[in-house]
């Protein structure tokens, strides 16, 4: 049986091979937290804010990836106790991207065409 989590990403940065890291905060329950600690072992980290002791997020386990993911995943700790991602809601969240960037992308040709039939039209002859 796997245990199943959800994480909220919270920010990014380089790391030191000048890749993109994107940072999660886990959420579940509390044995399922205990289950997600237990997994990462020595990679767990928690979430600590030095310049804001009262950031609700301090202590909140941290989940770091470099693949770009949507801003809320699931993860899942497999039988063999691995942290990986649910790549059955990551398809769902990126589709629904990919049709949004292609309406963006159709509009912004529309209004292209139509800024260049304006000018064809108020060109002095």
């Amino acid at each position: 049986m796997s245990t199943k989590l959800k994480a909220g990403r919270i920010g990014h940065y380089r790391n030191a091979k000048s890749a993109i890291t994107f940072k999660y905060v886990v959420n579940g329950s509390e044995e399922a937290l205990k289950a997600y600690e237990e997994a990462q072992g020595g990679y767990f980290r928690v979430h600590e804010n030095e310049k804001d002791p009262n950031d609700p997020l301090n202590g909140k386990p941290l989940w770091f990836t470099t693949k770009a993911l949507p801003d809320e995943i699931e993860l899942t700790i497999t039988t063999n106790g691995k942290v990986i991602h649910d790549e059955a809601t990551e398809d769902v969240a990126l589709k629904a991207l990919a049709r949004e960037e292609e309406i963006e992308r159709q509009m912004c040709r529309i209004i292209a065409e139509e800024l260049v039939a304006r000018r064809k039209v108020s060109k002095p002859k």
